[in-house]
Formats: structure tokens, C-alpha cells, sequence
């Protein structure tokens, strides 16, 4: 009982604890998939950050830091060109991410590049906040939409997240020690509060934000995996991994109403392993089951990638040789015969032999429909079993 209520208690933790201490899910295999997916929406996000951001500065600088220039203000002319080149370096840095985001390929090094980008905008900041110690309450607004942007709206590893924000924030905190005297007690304790509340907000937030868009994507990948799954099991023959008759015929239909559009031809082989019943009959299910499976990995590796190569039913066999005619199609059949004829199956009950017969027609234009070519290819192939198997004829 006791065990009991110490799990209980170990188990009883706040999700949102568990979600800022947890690190974002590493998606495995998927992975370098998500970045290389996600790679160009987080480059435009930068973009737009960034652009943000250099409107910002400029319409700071332009409106209203260039007329106190302008006038020659006395009042800290020093102070005043620091925070100009100051701003003119993050606006550089700027330009840099805002026009070099686009050339670079490499998840790895859009990260890398977002980092440097943010660290030099918030070393900026630090100065400009050096040489402006009034007004904290404004400060510390502005510290906090430049805190929460990093957490949230700079699309970047965890990591690489933090590492600016926190610069900023002890930037700041270090500011404050070095000018405490100089500080008012309850603006600088509003000041360190709005920092650390921003750091606690923008990273739970922010954690919450990307774990969900990578379990978002693993669960949309896993969709599409399961959708593909679902149509190989529709389309291919379950034994051997060949079409089934179905998709078989959807493209030969297909390819038949675009022979009758464009008059390209093709040809169609009917394939049947000879006397394959022996086969099971002697040496059991299995073995023909790995000779089947063996005859169409060995058709698949010789065949080209428009061809169409299906399992009807059985022992037989049909495949679909677009933009080819009869010659070839014969040639085709010749070579993949003799190849069958020289290969052995592996299986439980030893090394098999076995020779295929093959039936060829081509389509012509006389021919209403495919089922007056299906059976032009059938009566080939009966035409090649009652001249002896193991042989090539067409119709």
C-alpha cells in the first residue's frame, strides 16, 4: 500500500513542469525528414523576424534617434554613437539572415546561421541598454516582446533558443548590478520580475509550440505511411509483392485509351510457370510459395520502370511493355525465358529448377476493347504449352 501511494505521488507532477524540463521529441529515422520539411516555413519565419525587427530599428533610428543627432545634442554624444553603430551592426546582421537565409540548404546550418543572428541582435540590445539607464519600465517591455520573440517566434533548437534569450537576461541582470545605485528600488525589481516571467512564459510556451508541430508531423507521416500501406495492400499481390490483377488491368486500360489517343502501341506478355503444380505437389505449398517469389523478384530486376508486371492468379503472369512493338516485345520475352531457365529457387526442400512459357501479342487497332487483347495473349501462351512449354509465342 505504501509502495502503491509513493507512485502515485512520483506520477503526480504538473504536465506543464514535465513539458519545461522534458526536451523536444527526437523524432528517430523521421528526423532529418521533419527539418528538410520544415526547413523552408522556419527560413520565411526568420525572414519575417527579422524584417520586423529592421523595420523597427530603422524607423527608430531615422525618426527619432537622426534628429537628436542632427541637432548635435550634447547630452551624451558618446552614449549616442554607441547605440548608433550599435543598431547599425544589428541592422547589418539583419540583411545578412534576411538575404543569405535563402542559399543555405542544410538544416544544420539554417540553425547555426538563425543563432549568430540572434546573439548579435541581443548583444545590440545589451548595448544600447548600457548606454540608456532611464525609463526601466519601457526597457523592460521592450525586454520582454524581445524575450518572448525568441522563444516563440524564432524557429530554432531548443538550445539555440535559449541561448539568446538568456544572454539577454543576464545581460540585463548584470546591468542592473553595476548600475544598482543608480537605480530606483521598485523599477528594478518590476524589471528583473517582467525577465523572469518572460523566460518562464516564452519557454513554456515555446516548448509546448514545437513539441506539438514535430508529434504534429510525426502523426501526418505516419498517415501517409499507413495511407501508402493501405494502397500497396489494394494493388499488389500479397505473396510476391507483383500488381494484383486489379491494378494490372486499371493500367493496361490505361495504357490502351492513350494508345487510341496518341496511336503509341505496346505489347503484353501472358507468363506461366510450367507444370508449377508438380511443383507443389511434390515438394509442398512453401516451396512453390519461394519459387513464385523468386520468379518475380528475378522479373522485376530485368524489366524497366514503365513496365507493368502483375500476378493474374496462380502460376500465371502478365506483363505490359509500353512503347513496344511485337519485334521487341518477342525479344523481351526471349531473354527474361532464358534467364528463368538457367536460375534455381531456394527453398526448405533444396535448390528448383523451373522453366516459364510466354504468350505475346501486340495491341492493334482493330482490337474494341482489352478483352480482345487479353485473349489474343492467352491463346499465345496456350499456344506455347501445347508446342512444348518453355518457349515463346504471340498472336
Amino acid at each position: 500500500m505504501a509502495e502503491n501511494n509513493l507512485i502515485e505521488r512520483k506520477n503526480v507532477v504538473p504536465g506543464w513542469l514535465k513539458l519545461a524540463f522534458q526536451p523536444e521529441p527526437y523524432l528517430g529515422d523521421i528526423e532529418e525528414a521533419y527539418q528538410h520539411t520544415t526547413q523552408p516555413e522556419d527560413a520565411r519565419q526568420v525572414r519575417l523576424i527579422a524584417g520586423i525587427y529592421l523595420v523597427a530599428v530603422v524607423v527608430y533610428v531615422f525618426i527619432l534617434l537622426l534628429p537628436v543627432i542632427l541637432a548635435g545634442s550634447a547630452a551624451g554624444g558618446g552614449a549616442m554613437g554607441l547605440q548608433t553603430t550599435a543598431r547599425f551592426v544589428a541592422v547589418v546582421a539583419c540583411l545578412a539572415i534576411i538575404l543569405g537565409v535563402g542559399r543555405l540548404h542544410e538544416p544544420r546550418q539554417l540553425q547555426l546561421a538563425t543563432l549568430v543572428w540572434a546573439l548579435v541582435v541581443v548583444a545590440a540590445e545589451l548595448v544600447v541598454r548600457l548606454t540608456w539607464l532611464e525609463d526601466f519600465y519601457y526597457q523592460a517591455s521592450l525586454d520582454v516582446v524581445l524575450i518572448m520573440a525568441i522563444y516563440m517566434a524564432v524557429p530554432n533548437k531548443f538550445i539555440y533558443r535559449l541561448a539568446p534569450a538568456w544572454l539577454l537576461t543576464l545581460g540585463k541582470l548584470l546591468l542592473f548590478v553595476i548600475f544598482r545605485d543608480s537605480i530606483p528600488l521598485v523599477p528594478l525589481l518590476s524589471s528583473i520580475l517582467a525577465l523572469l516571467l518572460a523566460n518562464v512564459m516564452g519557454l513554456l510556451i515555446s516548448k509546448w509550440l514545437y513539441t506539438y508541430r514535430r508529434l504534429g508531423y510525426k502523426a501526418q507521416y505516419n498517415e501517409r505511411l499507413a495511407a501508402q500501406e493501405v494502397e500497396r495492400l489494394e494493388t499488389t499481390d500479397a505473396l510476391t509483392g507483383a500488381l494484383n490483377r486489379r491494378r494490372f488491368l486499371e493500367i493496361l486500360n490505361r495504357e490502351y485509351q492513350r494508345y487510341q489517343r496518341t496511336s503509341h502501341g505496346f505489347s503484353l506478355l501472358f507468363i506461366d510457370l510450367d507444370h508449377f503444380k508438380s511443383i507443389n505437389d511434390i515438394y509442398g505449398h512453401t516451396a512453390g510459395d519461394a519459387v513464385l517469389m523468386q520468379f518475380v523478384e528475378k522479373i522485376q530486376t530485368h524489366i524497366r520502370k514503365i513496365d507493368a508486371f502483375a500476378r493474374l492468379g496462380g502460376e500465371e503472369f502478365a506483363l505490359l511493355l509500353p512503347e513496344t512493338g511485337i519485334d521487341k516485345a518477342l525479344e523481351a520475352a526471349e531473354r527474361l525465358r532464358a534467364i528463368c531457365e538457367t536460375m534455381t529457387a531456394n527453398t526448405e526442400a533444396g535448390e528448383l529448377v523451373f522453366t516459364v512459357s510466354f504468350g505475346a501479342t501486340e495491341v492493334q487497332q482493330q482490337d474494341e476493347s482489352i478483352d480482345v487483347l487479353l485473349s489474343r495473349a492467352e491463346q499465345a501462351l496456350y499456344k506455347a504449352k501445347e508446342n512444348g512449354r518453355n518457349r515463346v509465342e504471340h498472336s
